[in-house]
């Protein structure tokens, strides 16, 4: 299967070729190219016969290369299911295989929208959708982009849209990557969620995020995907004021060892406050990162919570790796750490890959997290299971958490 999904990305490169080729106006580099790829599309039509249900293939190549637009949309039709049906193969759903509802119809009609236009072209329908809200929703939008400054820049008046590049420039390098969380989440609820962040960020959309929230559990728990008892080894990085001590507390009530860890100093003193009057608790005011070193806190004037850690300031903070810095077997990680998510991850891979620890880890910290942190889990420790969970708004996605479990089926 390695071998069919590296011939379909082939056939895409040079379908992306072709199209610059037609917008350029080489009608004879195009037609030269296209007259390459029925050998390769045979192939893998052949290869996956028996095992998945494809779109007709496209009909022969026009005689006149001017006709080549036409049998490009059927091409992208046929190749975009094909990567879909091989990808499910490879990662062994083969109840996947085919489109089961109209939520699996949107998010590839989706995916075949985007992965057809240019970089520019994303961008200017990003910033079209954003310029047709109300005065009011745009202006929310910048304030709160100028308080957080995670995901890009937004001024109107000055012309930045930078925030809209950064997500066109997303969708354009990334779009295989948002297929292939899509395929590898494990319920409906998580799927609805993935299609409300990409259409909030691609058209504005609103009301699809709002459908997703979850109301039954806070975030970074779930008793029915992620069960604790009394032998839990809790590490809880980014800790805060200790609201997800509390938090595990009221779902669980049960654990052998928590691990707390919290950079702001005054924030510190509220953690040990709050978790003095439990048992086996243990904080520690350093930062989480892939090694050991040292760092400054940058302030963030909104909320110490979204407070970060740069190479240079005024409060220097001790970074750890968890590898290092924890030797006892580890059985739940959470992380909510302002964007140094993938770094603490890399620090964490010895534990992830001896203990198989539940993680809880927020994924909405910059532009890419949403697809690269479950990327990097199942490079570290191939086996994990993944679910997405949101606790925000619906006017821009935060508050986004990925579940995953490693093993067999909950």
């Amino acid at each position: 299967m390695e071998q069919t999904i590296a011939l379909l990305e082939s056939i895409a490169q040079a379908d992306g070729c072709l199209r610059a080729h037609l917008e350029r106006g080489d009608l004879a580099s195009a037609g030269t190219l296209a007259g390459e790829l029925p050998p390769a599309i045979q192939t893998v039509a052949e290869r996956l016969a028996r095992r998945a249900s494809l779109p007709s293939l496209p009909e022969s190549i026009p005689a006149d290369a001017s006709g080549l637009g036409g049998w490009l949309d059927q091409l992208g039709h046929w190749l975009w299911h094909a990567l879909w049906y091989a990808e499910n193969l490879r990662i062994e759903q083969p109840a996947s295989l085919k489109p089961r509802c109209a939520l699996d119809r949107q998010f590839l009609s989706w995916i075949e929208e985007i992965r057809v236009l240019p970089q520019e072209k994303l961008f200017s329908r990003i910033q079209k959708h954003f310029l047709a809200q109300s005065p009011e929703d745009q202006q929310a939008l910048e304030v709160y982009f100028k308080t957080f400054t995670f995901w890009g820049s937004l001024d109107r008046e000055a012309g930045d849209f930078t925030i809209w590049q950064n997500k066109a420039e997303s969708f354009y390098a990334h779009w295989r990557d948002y297929l292939w969380l899509y395929q590898r989440l494990e319920d409906y609820r998580s799927r609805q969620l993935l299609f409300g962040i990409v259409n909030n960020w691609y058209r504005q959309d609103y009301l699809t995020l709002s459908l997703a929230v979850e109301n039954a559990w806070p975030d970074y728990f779930d008793p029915d995907l992620m069960p604790c008892d009394e032998n839990e080894v809790l590490v809880d990085l980014g800790a805060y004021n200790g609201d997800t001590v509390l938090e595990y507390m009221k779902v669980y009530g049960r654990y052998k060892k928590i691990y707390c860890y919290e950079i702001t100093p005054a924030t510190f003193r509220l953690l040990r406050q709050v978790t003095q009057k439990f048992p086996q608790i243990e904080c520690r005011m350093k930062g989480a990162g892939k090694e050991r070193g040292q760092m400054f806190i940058s302030a963030n004037p909104a909320s110490t919570s979204a407070n970060v850690l740069t190479g240079q300031g005024n409060i220097p903070v001790e970074v750890v790796s968890i590898d290092e810095d924890i030797a006892e077997p580890i059985t739940f990680i959470k992380m909510d750490i302002e964007g140094a998510e993938q770094s603490a991850l890399l620090g964490c891979s010895r534990h992830i890959q001896r203990e198989h620890p539940k993680l809880a880890i927020s994924v909405y910290h910059n532009n890419e997290d949403i697809w690269k942190i479950p990327r990097m889990i199942d490079e570290i420790c191939p086996g994990y299971r993944f679910w997405l969970r949101y606790h925000g708004g619906n006017r821009y996605p935060t508050e986004i958490s990925l579940l995953a479990v490693y093993g067999q089926t909950i």
